[in-house]
């Protein structure tokens, strides 16, 4: 498990970390039914925030920003000496959220997108993990945003 501390990048906090560090975060909340907001963060999400008060706003609200992208790994380490093996991909980390929330027994909700696509999503995740719990945002105990950067991090901050 790493976790590295949290270091400024374009007025943004990164929280330098890996997925482990991130599934404890995710366990604990879920367990006790804190709401908090993971976004994983890319160059482009940091530059937006530059001209955007209110993505500015919701990106520094955020409980984690973490290194989705390979510039913001490498950025941590040429700016502060902060060296992260990996980054902690959005994607890769739904996978693993999922499969913890099978273990544990968590439900999940998707939420955002076409229709379409959250169908085959639910199918997707259901088949690879048939014993995970998707239930409504309302009941979920861990919510994926689908909306894409910037919007979904927009709707965090308002949904608070």
């Amino acid at each position: 498990m790493i976790y590295k501390g949290r270091w400024e990048i374009w007025g943004s906090f990164i929280t330098a970390c890996d997925y482990d560090f991130l599934l404890g975060e995710i366990e604990k909340k879920a367990k006790g039914k804190k709401a908090f907001f993971i976004s994983p963060t890319t160059s482009h999400l940091l530059a937006l925030s530059l001209f955007d008060a209110k993505l500015k706003e919701s990106l520094f609200s955020a409980d984690y920003l973490v290194p989705d992208s390979q510039w913001v790994k490498r950025a941590l380490w040429l700016l502060y000496g902060v060296y992260l093996p990996d980054r902690v991909y959005g994607p890769e980390l739904m996978l693993r959220s999922c499969a913890l929330s099978q273990k544990r027994g968590f439900s999940i909700a998707l939420y955002g997108g076409k229709t379409s696509t959250l169908k085959k999503l639910t199918r997707v995740l259901s088949e690879r993990f048939p014993k995970i719990k998707i239930v409504s945002p309302s009941k979920a105990d861990i919510l994926f945003l689908g909306f894409g950067s910037p919007a979904q991090d927009k709707l965090a901050l308002e949904a608070g």
